[in-house]
Protein backbone atom coordinates (compact mmCIF):
# COMPACT_ATOMS: atom_id res chain seq x y z
CA UNK A 1 0.00 0.00 0.00
CA UNK A 2 1.30 3.68 -0.92
CA UNK A 3 2.44 5.90 1.85
CA UNK A 4 0.12 9.12 1.74
CA UNK A 5 2.83 12.23 1.48
CA UNK A 6 2.34 14.61 4.06
CA UNK A 7 4.79 16.93 2.35
CA UNK A 8 5.79 17.61 -1.31
CA UNK A 9 8.11 20.35 -2.60
CA UNK A 10 8.19 20.48 -6.57
CA UNK A 11 11.16 22.55 -7.89
CA UNK A 12 10.87 25.14 -5.09
CA UNK A 13 13.47 28.25 -5.49
CA UNK A 14 13.90 30.91 -3.15
CA UNK A 15 16.27 33.95 -3.84
CA UNK A 16 17.60 36.97 -2.18
CA UNK A 17 18.83 39.67 -3.69
CA UNK A 18 19.98 37.14 -6.73
CA UNK A 19 21.36 34.88 -4.65
CA UNK A 20 19.92 31.75 -4.90
CA UNK A 21 18.95 30.24 -1.41
CA UNK A 22 16.94 26.73 -2.44
CA UNK A 23 17.18 25.93 -5.81
CA UNK A 24 14.52 24.28 -7.81
CA UNK A 25 14.23 21.36 -4.70
CA UNK A 26 11.65 18.57 -5.07
CA UNK A 27 11.05 16.38 -1.90
CA UNK A 28 8.45 13.78 -0.63
CA UNK A 29 8.10 12.77 3.12
CA UNK A 30 5.31 10.39 3.95
CA UNK A 31 2.77 10.72 6.91
CA UNK A 32 4.65 9.80 9.93
CA UNK A 33 8.25 10.59 9.22
CA UNK A 34 10.72 12.21 11.34
CA UNK A 35 12.79 13.75 8.73
CA UNK A 36 15.95 16.09 10.07
CA UNK A 37 17.08 18.28 7.29
CA UNK A 38 21.22 18.59 7.90
CA UNK A 39 23.20 20.89 6.64
CA UNK A 40 25.77 22.93 7.16
CA UNK A 41 25.06 27.24 7.34
CA UNK A 42 23.51 29.41 5.12
CA UNK A 43 22.82 26.02 2.97
CA UNK A 44 18.93 27.00 2.83
CA UNK A 45 17.68 24.28 5.16
CA UNK A 46 16.03 26.60 7.37
CA UNK A 47 14.24 28.78 4.49
CA UNK A 48 13.09 25.07 3.17
CA UNK A 49 11.12 25.13 6.58
CA UNK A 50 9.66 28.15 6.56
CA UNK A 51 8.41 27.98 3.28
CA UNK A 52 6.82 24.64 4.10
CA UNK A 53 5.01 26.46 6.67
CA UNK A 54 4.15 30.01 4.90
CA UNK A 55 6.33 32.49 6.39
CA UNK A 56 8.47 32.32 3.27
CA UNK A 57 6.98 32.53 0.05
CA UNK A 58 8.80 30.86 -2.63
CA UNK A 59 9.69 32.54 -6.33
CA UNK A 60 9.08 29.54 -8.07
CA UNK A 61 7.89 25.48 -7.33
CA UNK A 62 4.78 24.08 -5.56
CA UNK A 63 4.22 23.37 -1.95
CA UNK A 64 1.78 20.97 -0.99
CA UNK A 65 0.48 19.29 2.62
CA UNK A 66 -1.25 16.17 2.48
CA UNK A 67 -2.02 16.63 -1.26
CA UNK A 68 -3.56 20.26 -1.22
CA UNK A 69 -1.32 23.40 -3.01
CA UNK A 70 -0.44 25.62 -0.02
CA UNK A 71 1.79 27.67 -1.90
CA UNK A 72 0.20 30.97 -1.82
CA UNK A 73 -1.83 30.51 1.45
CA UNK A 74 -0.57 32.07 4.90
CA UNK A 75 0.74 29.87 7.93
CA UNK A 76 -2.43 29.84 10.23
CA UNK A 77 -4.75 28.49 6.73
CA UNK A 78 -2.11 25.78 6.44
CA UNK A 79 -2.03 22.73 8.87
CA UNK A 80 1.46 23.30 10.25
CA UNK A 81 2.50 24.72 13.31
CA UNK A 82 6.43 25.52 14.23
CA UNK A 83 8.59 25.38 16.80
CA UNK A 84 11.13 28.06 17.43
CA UNK A 85 14.66 27.74 18.83
CA UNK A 86 14.13 30.52 21.48
CA UNK A 87 10.36 29.17 22.52
CA UNK A 88 8.89 32.83 21.69
CA UNK A 89 6.42 32.08 24.79
CA UNK A 90 4.57 35.32 26.05
CA UNK A 91 6.22 36.28 29.84
CA UNK A 92 3.19 38.04 31.41
CA UNK A 93 0.94 34.94 29.82
CA UNK A 94 0.83 31.41 32.18
CA UNK A 95 1.83 28.53 31.08
CA UNK A 96 -1.72 27.52 30.05
CA UNK A 97 -2.30 30.72 28.30
CA UNK A 98 0.76 29.97 26.75
CA UNK A 99 -0.61 26.99 24.97
CA UNK A 100 -3.93 28.18 24.37
CA UNK A 101 -3.14 31.09 22.54
CA UNK A 102 -3.07 29.56 19.17
CA UNK A 103 -6.95 27.83 20.33
CA UNK A 104 -8.21 31.03 20.99
CA UNK A 105 -7.15 32.61 17.39
CA UNK A 106 -9.11 29.68 16.40
CA UNK A 107 -12.02 30.17 18.39
CA UNK A 108 -11.68 27.08 19.63
CA UNK A 109 -14.65 26.38 22.61
CA UNK A 110 -13.21 27.46 26.66
CA UNK A 111 -14.19 23.89 27.45
CA UNK A 112 -12.55 22.17 25.02
CA UNK A 113 -9.76 24.62 24.76
CA UNK A 114 -8.94 23.98 28.91
CA UNK A 115 -9.28 20.20 27.98
CA UNK A 116 -6.67 20.12 25.01
CA UNK A 117 -4.20 22.58 27.16
CA UNK A 118 -4.92 20.08 29.77
CA UNK A 119 -3.73 16.84 27.53
CA UNK A 120 -0.62 18.60 25.82
CA UNK A 121 0.70 19.36 29.30
CA UNK A 122 0.14 15.53 29.96
CA UNK A 123 1.98 14.90 26.96
CA UNK A 124 5.22 16.69 27.31
CA UNK A 125 5.47 15.69 31.17
CA UNK A 126 4.21 19.13 32.59
CA UNK A 127 0.98 17.85 34.14
CA UNK A 128 -0.20 20.70 37.13
CA UNK A 129 2.10 23.50 35.20
CA UNK A 130 -0.51 25.50 33.97
CA UNK A 131 -0.80 28.22 36.33
CA UNK A 132 3.40 28.44 35.95
CA UNK A 133 4.81 32.19 34.29
CA UNK A 134 7.79 30.80 31.61
CA UNK A 135 10.04 32.50 34.19
CA UNK A 136 9.25 30.31 36.86
CA UNK A 137 10.94 27.23 34.36
CA UNK A 138 13.92 25.50 33.35
CA UNK A 139 15.20 25.71 29.92
CA UNK A 140 13.81 22.22 28.94
CA UNK A 141 10.86 22.81 30.66
CA UNK A 142 10.23 25.68 28.30
CA UNK A 143 10.97 23.97 25.40
CA UNK A 144 8.56 20.89 26.20
CA UNK A 145 5.70 24.45 26.53
CA UNK A 146 6.62 25.39 23.19
CA UNK A 147 6.35 22.74 22.19
CA UNK A 148 2.65 21.88 23.52
CA UNK A 149 1.76 25.03 22.48
CA UNK A 150 2.14 23.27 18.90
CA UNK A 151 0.72 19.84 19.36
CA UNK A 152 -2.35 21.31 20.96
CA UNK A 153 -3.55 22.69 17.55
CA UNK A 154 -3.25 19.21 16.08
CA UNK A 155 -1.38 19.96 12.62
CA UNK A 156 -0.52 17.46 10.07
CA UNK A 157 3.08 18.58 9.91
CA UNK A 158 5.20 20.11 13.04
CA UNK A 159 8.11 22.26 11.88
CA UNK A 160 11.25 22.43 14.55
CA UNK A 161 13.93 24.78 14.06
CA UNK A 162 16.94 24.50 15.49
CA UNK A 163 14.48 23.77 19.16
CA UNK A 164 17.01 22.20 21.42
CA UNK A 165 20.22 24.64 20.08
CA UNK A 166 19.43 27.27 23.05
CA UNK A 167 19.87 23.92 25.91
CA UNK A 168 22.39 22.43 27.53
CA UNK A 169 24.70 19.38 26.50
CA UNK A 170 22.76 16.74 28.94
CA UNK A 171 19.03 18.72 28.96
CA UNK A 172 19.57 17.91 24.80
CA UNK A 173 20.11 14.49 24.77
CA UNK A 174 17.14 13.73 27.28
CA UNK A 175 14.86 15.94 24.82
CA UNK A 176 15.87 14.40 21.69
CA UNK A 177 14.97 11.11 23.30
CA UNK A 178 11.72 12.59 24.57
CA UNK A 179 11.21 14.17 21.17
CA UNK A 180 11.59 10.85 19.11
CA UNK A 181 9.50 8.87 21.80
CA UNK A 182 6.65 11.53 21.48
CA UNK A 183 6.92 11.26 17.34
CA UNK A 184 6.46 7.79 17.58
CA UNK A 185 3.46 8.02 20.05
CA UNK A 186 1.62 10.38 18.35
CA UNK A 187 2.35 8.61 14.54
CA UNK A 188 3.32 12.39 13.73
CA UNK A 189 5.12 13.81 10.92
CA UNK A 190 7.80 16.13 12.23
CA UNK A 191 10.40 18.22 9.67
CA UNK A 192 13.12 18.84 12.35
CA UNK A 193 16.31 21.43 11.03
CA UNK A 194 19.40 21.19 12.55
CA UNK A 195 23.33 21.60 11.90
CA UNK A 196 24.03 18.87 14.68
CA UNK A 197 24.84 15.54 12.90
CA UNK A 198 24.48 13.02 16.09
CA UNK A 199 21.43 15.02 16.93
CA UNK A 200 19.97 14.02 13.34
CA UNK A 201 20.93 10.77 13.61
CA UNK A 202 19.58 9.63 16.96
CA UNK A 203 15.96 10.98 15.88
CA UNK A 204 15.47 10.39 12.55
CA UNK A 205 13.72 7.70 10.51
CA UNK A 206 15.14 9.71 7.48
CA UNK A 207 18.08 12.58 7.09
CA UNK A 208 18.09 15.02 4.00
CA UNK A 209 21.68 16.46 3.75
CA UNK A 210 21.65 20.06 2.36
CA UNK A 211 24.15 22.19 0.30
CA UNK A 212 24.08 25.56 -1.58
CA UNK A 213 20.27 24.86 -1.86
CA UNK A 214 19.62 21.20 -3.09
CA UNK A 215 19.40 17.70 -1.09
CA UNK A 216 22.74 16.16 -1.98
CA UNK A 217 20.93 12.76 -0.44
CA UNK A 218 18.10 11.57 1.03
CA UNK A 219 17.47 8.22 2.58
CA UNK A 220 17.81 6.86 6.55
CA UNK A 221 20.38 7.63 8.51
CA UNK A 222 22.76 4.03 8.58
CA UNK A 223 22.42 4.25 4.88
CA UNK A 224 23.30 7.67 4.36
CA UNK A 225 26.07 7.39 7.02
CA UNK A 226 27.32 3.42 5.63
CA UNK A 227 26.70 4.63 2.00
CA UNK A 228 27.58 8.12 1.14
CA UNK A 229 27.00 8.89 -2.02
CA UNK A 230 29.33 12.00 -2.70
CA UNK A 231 32.57 13.53 -0.47
CA UNK A 232 30.86 16.45 1.01
CA UNK A 233 28.15 13.99 2.45
CA UNK A 234 30.95 11.57 3.62
CA UNK A 235 32.92 14.11 5.40
CA UNK A 236 30.17 16.17 6.81
CA UNK A 237 27.52 13.32 8.71
CA UNK A 238 30.35 11.74 11.01
CA UNK A 239 33.96 11.37 10.94
CA UNK A 240 36.15 9.74 8.52
CA UNK A 241 39.93 9.97 7.07
CA UNK A 242 40.16 11.08 3.56
CA UNK A 243 43.29 9.87 1.37
CA UNK A 244 43.78 11.69 -1.92
CA UNK A 245 44.95 9.83 -4.46
CA UNK A 246 43.61 7.93 -8.30
CA UNK A 247 41.20 5.80 -9.27
CA UNK A 248 42.16 3.63 -12.03
CA UNK A 249 40.52 1.80 -15.00
CA UNK A 250 40.20 -1.20 -13.08
CA UNK A 251 38.24 0.08 -9.66
CA UNK A 252 41.94 0.35 -7.74
CA UNK A 253 42.84 3.15 -5.86
CA UNK A 254 46.01 4.25 -5.87
CA UNK A 255 47.91 6.53 -3.12
CA UNK A 256 51.26 7.45 -2.77
CA UNK A 257 50.80 6.59 0.89
CA UNK A 258 48.90 3.43 0.81
CA UNK A 259 49.63 2.37 -2.64
CA UNK A 260 46.99 0.31 -4.52
CA UNK A 261 43.50 -0.70 -2.45
CA UNK A 262 40.80 -1.89 -3.85
CA UNK A 263 37.98 -0.26 -2.12
CA UNK A 264 34.09 -0.11 -2.20
CA UNK A 265 32.01 2.30 -4.66
CA UNK A 266 28.97 3.59 -3.26
CA UNK A 267 28.00 4.56 -6.52
CA UNK A 268 28.95 4.47 -10.38
CA UNK A 269 33.06 3.41 -10.84
CA UNK A 270 34.91 5.66 -12.43
CA UNK A 271 38.23 6.58 -13.21
CA UNK A 272 40.51 9.69 -12.17
CA UNK A 273 40.97 12.16 -8.65
CA UNK A 274 39.17 9.69 -5.97
CA UNK A 275 39.37 10.21 -2.60
CA UNK A 276 39.50 6.93 -0.24
CA UNK A 277 37.17 7.79 3.27
CA UNK A 278 37.53 5.61 6.32
CA UNK A 279 35.46 5.94 9.34
CA UNK A 280 37.47 5.88 12.70
CA UNK A 281 35.52 2.62 13.77
CA UNK A 282 36.64 0.86 10.75
CA UNK A 283 40.66 1.54 11.84
CA UNK A 284 42.44 -0.30 14.17
CA UNK A 285 46.13 -0.07 15.94
CA UNK A 286 48.38 -2.68 16.87
CA UNK A 287 52.41 -2.55 18.44
CA UNK A 288 54.75 -2.23 15.22
CA UNK A 289 56.15 -5.27 14.14
CA UNK A 290 52.44 -7.22 15.30
CA UNK A 291 51.18 -9.36 12.63
CA UNK A 292 47.96 -8.48 10.88
CA UNK A 293 45.02 -10.61 9.67
CA UNK A 294 46.06 -11.08 5.34
CA UNK A 295 42.21 -9.21 4.42
CA UNK A 296 43.20 -6.21 5.80
CA UNK A 297 45.36 -3.16 4.33
CA UNK A 298 47.96 -2.45 7.27
CA UNK A 299 50.83 0.51 6.98
CA UNK A 300 53.28 1.97 9.92
CA UNK A 301 52.22 5.17 11.77
CA UNK A 302 53.51 7.24 14.37
CA UNK A 303 50.99 8.78 16.66
CA UNK A 304 50.42 12.17 16.79
CA UNK A 305 47.29 13.13 19.00
CA UNK A 306 44.99 11.07 21.58
CA UNK A 307 41.46 12.40 22.45
CA UNK A 308 39.50 10.25 25.32
CA UNK A 309 36.02 11.07 24.56
CA UNK A 310 34.96 9.22 27.32
CA UNK A 311 33.42 5.87 26.12
CA UNK A 312 36.10 5.92 23.30
CA UNK A 313 39.39 7.49 22.54
CA UNK A 314 40.11 8.51 19.25
CA UNK A 315 43.82 8.19 18.12
CA UNK A 316 45.26 10.14 15.20
CA UNK A 317 47.58 9.12 13.43
CA UNK A 318 50.18 10.69 10.99
CA UNK A 319 51.03 7.92 7.69
CA UNK A 320 53.74 9.95 5.56
CA UNK A 321 51.63 12.83 4.90
CA UNK A 322 48.64 11.41 5.35
CA UNK A 323 46.39 11.41 8.96
CA UNK A 324 44.25 8.64 10.25
CA UNK A 325 41.97 8.53 12.85
CA UNK A 326 41.53 5.74 14.99
CA UNK A 327 38.62 4.85 17.02
CA UNK A 328 39.30 2.92 20.32
CA UNK A 329 37.11 1.66 23.35
CA UNK A 330 37.92 2.85 26.42
CA UNK A 331 40.97 4.65 27.03
CA UNK A 332 44.39 3.96 25.02
CA UNK A 333 47.81 3.28 26.81
CA UNK A 334 49.37 5.22 23.24
CA UNK A 335 50.81 8.51 23.44
CA UNK A 336 52.12 11.55 20.92
CA UNK A 337 55.15 10.50 19.14
CA UNK A 338 54.56 6.08 19.57
CA UNK A 339 54.88 4.03 16.52
CA UNK A 340 52.04 1.81 15.45
CA UNK A 341 50.29 -0.35 12.64
CA UNK A 342 46.83 0.97 11.61
CA UNK A 343 45.01 -1.81 9.37
CA UNK A 344 41.00 -1.72 8.10
CA UNK A 345 39.05 -4.46 6.02
CA UNK A 346 38.58 -2.74 2.25
CA UNK A 347 35.53 -3.62 2.16
CA UNK A 348 35.07 -0.24 4.42
CA UNK A 349 37.08 1.91 2.43
CA UNK A 350 34.70 4.34 0.45
CA UNK A 351 35.82 5.63 -3.02
CA UNK A 352 34.20 8.53 -3.77
CA UNK A 353 35.13 11.57 -6.73
CA UNK A 354 37.39 13.83 -5.62
CA UNK A 355 35.62 17.32 -5.57
CA UNK A 356 38.92 19.36 -4.64
CA UNK A 357 36.75 21.09 -1.80
CA UNK A 358 37.85 21.27 1.52
CA UNK A 359 36.47 19.10 4.23
CA UNK A 360 33.21 20.81 5.73
CA UNK A 361 33.09 21.96 9.16
CA UNK A 362 30.11 22.52 11.21
CA UNK A 363 29.97 26.35 12.51
CA UNK A 364 26.98 28.70 14.23
CA UNK A 365 24.27 28.56 12.05
CA UNK A 366 22.86 31.30 9.93
CA UNK A 367 19.14 31.27 9.22
CA UNK A 368 18.97 31.44 5.93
Amino acid sequence: MEKQMDVQLERVTKRYEGKTVVDRLDLSVARGTFLSILGPSGCGKTTTLRMIGGFITPDEGTVRIAGEDVTALPPAARSTSMVFQDYALFPHMTVADNIGFGLRMQRVPRDEAQKRVAQALEMVGLPGYGQRKPSQLSGGQRQRIALARSLVLKPTILLLDEPLGALDAQIRKQMQFELKQLQTSLGQTFLYVTHDQEEAMTMSDQVAIMRGGVIEQLGAPDEVYDNPRTLFVAQFLGECSSLHGRCEQDGTFVSQALGPIRGRFTGTPFAGPAVLCIRPEHVVFAPRGQQTPENRISFPAVVQQRMFKGLNTWLCADCGAERIICEVTGKSPLHAGEEITLSFDPANALILPDSGEQAPAPAEEVAL
